[in-house]
């Protein structure tokens, strides 16, 4: 089922993604070589690990995209394709997106679909 295999597949990406060091540098440091504190997200970051998840999403014929990433570290994106409007779309941010980038890029505290 089209739901099953869209979970599926992030899912596995996140998991492949945890084991696979120093293809995504996401954490900035600072001179002393400890975590950056920084309130904002880095919003490069975000277009890196949600490059990392477009090839799920093309896969099943829809697509995500990176809209905007707020002060308080509130990541908004853009589903088209088969993933507007989809059902399961909500579940798919919150399981396997949402997730990911909190791993992922230091900052992030959730992630919303943007409603246009």
């Amino acid at each position: 089922m089209l739901f099953e295999s869209v979970g599926i597949i992030l899912y596995e990406w996140y998991k492949l993604s945890k084991h696979l060091s120093g293809i995504l540098v996401l954490q900035r440091k600072s001179k002393s070589g400890e975590r950056n504190t920084m309130s904002q997200v880095d919003r490069k970051s975000v277009e890196i690990a949600l490059e990392q998840l477009r090839p799920s999403f093309l896969m099943e014929g829809g697509d995500i995209a990176l809209v905007e990433v707020h002060p308080d570290g509130v990541v908004e994106v853009s589903l088209s394709g088969a993933c507007h409007g989809c059902a399961m779309s909500v579940h798919h941010l919150k399981v396997g997106v949402e997730q990911y980038l909190k791993e992922m890029v230091p900052g992030v505290t959730e992630v919303i679909a943007n409603e246009f």
